[in-house]
């Protein structure tokens, strides 16, 4: 036991220096993408739709213009970053005023804003070792859900991401162990704990419900007695949770149109093969990702081993360890995927395809997997079953460190490709309309272009007046009413770029 202890304490000291390393490693090198674009702008005090306003008039601008609303200002003190958060009650808003703290001390560049999360992420090492060694006493659990933490390509991805999932991870682990702290102790300053962080967790992101119903399912299952101390205690938290939370709670209820249409894309269908295979890869992402596309082989055959050694692992835990462990863990990781997944094969939908959402189900797979590896060490074949995986989400994450581009760049993923053609160009004018995603992947595009790049950015109502006088011009996310006028008045055609979301315009000579 000694010498696997040795080897243990070697590995977690070299995969954290690589962890911690990576986590820190070109922050500004992945595209800036639509979403962080919108964490930047709401913490800077700027609301979208006044955005919108303000550039889509037709007029020429510059990159540098459209930048100047990813940056904090005097002119926008903090009451405006609270009034642009209440446009957006879907996300709660505490990561959001840290960033606006951390800008105001640090500055709003992109690695700036960024390391934010790394900072967090940071956090997360010593918040997983107190969960794991609060719930199985054992060091070598917790050194190995470390290990698998130290090079677990989702980590890392997100914690080099402007957006709160780092935060919610590190809140969420800390939540976790208070509660196991409440439920094996029952003292009354680990409720005060767990009350407090329970408010952060509310304050950090909506999906913390569903947490919240886990632990209560839980306590249900393991007290077998609803009038126990411990469940009273566990309403009274929550009451009292959500009376500190009804703030928010109000302005999520005076603007309920909003959040309905800015989370609209969660009711939109999709088919049933993607959800499948979207599903395996949330959890595998875990342990590897190695970046092939969702049609690749590869979605066919890692993702259900990895489920298969996570049921292994469930299958273990309740052999070896505690009824209380093993319950708390299954809810964990069940209840919270669940929720997701049933209301997306019930009514329809795709709630279910944001690995992100599905972080309190990663933590259980993630600790199920540490007490798994931990307590089968001393066999072969599991230690080079260990080996295995370190090594290739090692690989994964030295992958997603080298990439511009990754799959949790979602909507912006095309981007760098798209400011490449327009950097190989001159004299570039690059016309978009007001719609859809295309305010935060305009600005994402302003970040990647060269400074002399233009932009025309209209309204169905604009005049596209002058555009012929540049000459190269893109389209970039084109509504098909905007196509449709440039061909009414212009004697040009239009030309797809593959694999990019550009068209060119190209003048038809007269004969």
């Amino acid at each position: 036991m000694g010498k696997q202890s040795t080897v243990l304490g070697l590995l977690l000291i070299l995969f954290l220096l690589y962890g911690i390393f990576l986590r820190g490693f070109a922050l500004d090198q992945k595209v800036y993408w639509h979403d962080e674009v919108f964490t930047a702008l709401r913490s800077a005090g700027y609301i979208g739709e006044t955005v919108v306003e303000e550039v889509f008039t037709g007029e020429i601008m510059t990159p540098s213009q459209l930048l100047k609303y990813q940056k904090v200002t005097p002119e926008k003190p903090f009451d405006d970053t609270l009034e642009s958060l209440m446009t957006h009650p879907e996300h709660p808003p505490i990561y959001y005023v840290l960033v606006r703290v951390w800008q105001d001390w640090f500055g709003s560049s992109i690695a700036t804003i960024r390391s934010l999360s790394v900072v967090f992420s940071y956090f997360i090492f010593p918040a997983l070792y107190l969960f794991c060694y609060a719930v199985f006493q054992s060091h070598s659990v917790a050194i190995t859900s470390i290990l698998l933490l130290a090079v677990s390509p989702f980590h890392l991805l997100y914690a080099q991401e402007a957006r709160p999932y780092s935060f919610w991870t590190l809140t969420t682990l800390l939540w976790l162990w208070s509660f196991w702290q409440v439920v094996q102790k029952k003292q009354w300053q680990y409720w005060l704990i767990y009350g407090t962080i329970t408010v952060l967790n509310f304050y950090t992101s909506l999906l913390s419900s569903l947490v919240a119903f886990t632990q209560g399912v839980y306590l249900v299952l393991q007290e077998k007695r609803l009038s126990s101390r411990t469940i009273r205690n566990y309403f009274l938290v929550m009451f009292s949770s959500a009376i500190a939370f009804s703030p928010w709670l109000l302005i999520i209820i005076n603007n309920y149109s909003q959040l309905r249409s800015k989370t609209g894309w969660t009711t939109e269908d999709a088919p049933y093969s993607f959800l499948v295979k979207i599903w395996g890869l949330h959890f595998s992402s875990l342990l590897i990702d190695l970046g092939f596309s969702i049609d690749h082989p590869y979605s066919y055959l890692i993702p259900p081993l990895i489920l298969i050694l996570i049921a292994y692992g469930f299958w273990f835990l309740k052999q070896t360890s505690t009824r209380s462990r093993f319950l708390f863990l299954l809810c964990l990781f069940i209840i919270p995927s669940l929720s997701l997944i049933l209301p997306d094969l019930i009514f329809g939908g795709q709630r279910s395809v944001q690995t992100r959402y599905f972080i309190p189900s990663l933590i259980a797979a993630q600790v199920t997997l540490g007490y798994l590896f931990s307590q089968k060490l001393k066999q072969r074949v599991w230690q080079v079953l260990l080996v295995i995986i370190l090594s290739l989400g090692l690989i994964s994450c030295w992958q997603i460190s080298q990439a511009e581009v990754w799959w949790n760049k979602g909507i912006s993923y095309s981007n760098p490709q798209a400011a490449k053609v327009i950097n190989q160009s001159s004299d570039v004018l690059v016309i978009s309309n007001a719609g859809g995603n295309n305010l935060g992947n305009i600005i994402s595009l302003a970040y990647l272009v060269k400074p002399e790049t233009r932009f025309k950015l209209v309204t169905e109502a604009t005049e596209l007046n002058d555009i012929l006088a540049f000459d190269t011009i893109f389209l970039f996310y084109p509504s098909p009413d905007l196509k449709k006028a440039i061909l009414d008045r212009y004697p040009v055609k239009i030309e797809e770029i593959p694999d990019v979301p550009l068209l060119q315009l190209s003048r038809i000579l007269a004969p």
